[in-house]
C-alpha cells in the first residue's frame, strides 16, 4: 500500500506526506519490511505490555478508514431506507418488498417502463383518464379496471393468462425474470402492450 503512489489508505497516504516533508529537509528516510519481529530485542517486552493493555480499562482513539466508515455508512442509510420503504403505503412496495433490486432480465427501454408503470400500477390504459378528465375506465367484464384486475383477475383473459402462467402472485409475476417475459407476452397478446 505504500509502494503505490495513488493509494486511497488514509494512512498510507499520511506516510506518503510526511516522507516528502522529510525528503524536502534533505533528511534521508529508509523505509524497510520486515516480516517478523523476531530477533529485534524488546520485542517480547512489547508483545507483552500490548497483550496486558487488552485487559486494561482504557479508551483510546481509533482512527478509521474512510472505506471502512463507508461501508458502515452505507448500511446504516440501506437500513433506514428500507424501513421506511417497509412501512409506506405504495402499491410498489406491495409488488417489491425490499429496496435491493432483484434479478432482472435485461430489457430495453419500453419494456422496462412498461414493467415498472405495471409495478406502481399506473398505466395509461388504467389512469389516462385523469389527464384527459373523463370518467375512470371499466373493462369490458363490467368491473373497474386496474393492474391487478387484467394481470390477476379478469375472466375474460383467464385463458391468456393460464396460457403464459400469470396472474396468481402479482409479486412474483413482476419480480422474476421469466415471469417479467411472460407478463410482456401476455400483453402483446391481449393488446394492451402499446397502452401500458
Amino acid at each position: 500500500s505504500i509502494e503505490n503512489i495513488y493509494t486511497k489508505n488514509f494512512l498510507a497516504q499520511k506516510v506518503h506526506d510526511h516522507y516528502h516533508q522529510l525528503a524536502a529537509r534533505n533528511v534521508l528516510v529508509n523505509i524497510v519490511w520486515s516480516p517478523s519481529h523476531v530477533g529485534i530485542s524488546g520485542n517480547e517486552r512489547a508483545d507483552r505490555a500490548a497483550k496486558e493493555s487488552l485487559n486494561m480499562d482504557l479508551t483510546t482513539e481509533q482512527m478509521q478508514l474512510h472505506t471502512d466508515l463507508q461501508s458502515c455508512l452505507r448500511e446504516s442509510i440501506i437500513s433506514k431506507w428500507q424501513n421506511a420503504w417497509s412501512f409506506s403505503n405504495t402499491k410498489l412496495s406491495e409488488i417489491q418488498p425490499t429496496i435491493m433490486t432483484t434479478n432482472r432480465p435485461s430489457m430495453n427501454r419500453k419494456n422496462t417502463v412498461i414493467i415498472r408503470r405495471l409495478r406502481i400500477g399506473h398505466t395509461r390504459k388504467t389512469h389516462g383518464y385523469l389527464f384527459e378528465n373523463q370518467d375512470p375506465p371499466y373493462c369490458e367484464c363490467n368491473e373497474p379496471l386496474s393492474v391487478n384486475h387484467f394481470l390477476s383477475q379478469c375472466p375474460l383473459q383467464l385463458e391468456i393468462r393460464s396460457k403464459y402462467h400469470i396472474g396468481m402472485d402479482l409479486k412474483k409475476d413482476l419480480s422474476l425474470p421469466k415471469s417479467i417475459i411472460n407478463v410482456l407476452n401476455f400483453l402483446r397478446d391481449t393488446n394492451l402492450y402499446n397502452f401500458i
